[in-house]
């Protein structure tokens, strides 16, 4: 099962990347945005300077979409594991399953967030002592598929980080997004989520036809 964000993995390099690096003898002469030393010359490939774009809801469906993704994203954040599960996709526990034959779904369900979250939270840790927050949030939608009262969106999350640089609030943000994929069974009412890994097609396919499959995966 395939559960770590690249996202993730991202940010759990930065820091390493922008300060282990650094000699004492450059600190002083360098930038730091809380104690994350960074400059544009030591910043890790798929980070920049600058908040980055949030995506701007225009439906009811798509405001649903983005305020369950926050609830879900403060979950995991938090490692509130018991909250993560309300959002995930649960129909594709039949396709675990195989995984996991000994496993009930609660079991199954605490496999897959366990890593992904103590991830999270002990490389946020890490950042709170250097005075500097950690986000996620939606950068775009990608494609939008209706079927019936099923609604299927597929969208970005990019990484923030924040911390004040010179008494100014400054922003660092990736440039590359996790594609994921929020599913509505209520057209857009309420919505549940899975990275869009190699294993969703088999997942899709099992609940919804070969074209609407297509569509999500943008062949």
């Amino acid at each position: 099962m395939k559960t770590m964000y690249i996202t993730l993995i991202a940010f759990l390099l930065l820091f390493q990347a922008c300060n282990n690096n650094t000699t004492k003898s450059k600190i002083e002469t360098l930038d730091t945005i809380g104690g994350l030393i960074v400059n544009s010359s030591n910043l890790p490939d798929g980070w920049v300077l600058g908040k980055g774009n949030e995506f701007v809801p225009k439906t009811k469906a798509e405001q649903n979409l983005i305020a369950q993704n926050n609830t879900y994203i403060r979950a995991l954040l938090c490692g509130n594991i018991e909250e993560m599960k309300r959002f995930f996709y649960k129909e594709s526990l039949d396709y675990y399953k195989k995984y996991y034959p000994d496993y009930s779904d609660d079991e199954i369900l605490d496999e897959f967030f366990l890593e992904m979250s103590s991830g999270f939270v002990n490389a946020l840790m890490e950042y709170e002592k250097s005075d500097i927050s950690y986000n996620l949030y939606v950068d775009d939608v990608l494609r939008e598929i209706e079927y019936g009262n099923d609604y299927l969106y597929v969208f970005g999350i990019c990484s923030r980080l924040e911390g004040y640089k010179h008494d100014t609030l400054t922003y660092l943000h990736s440039t590359e997004s996790d594609v994921t994929l929020g599913i509505s069974h209520n057209a857009g009412k309420n919505w549940t989520f899975m990275a869009m890994t190699d294993e969703v097609p088999s997942i899709l396919i099992m609940y919804y036809p070969q074209h609407v499959v297509d569509e999500v995966m943008g062949y």
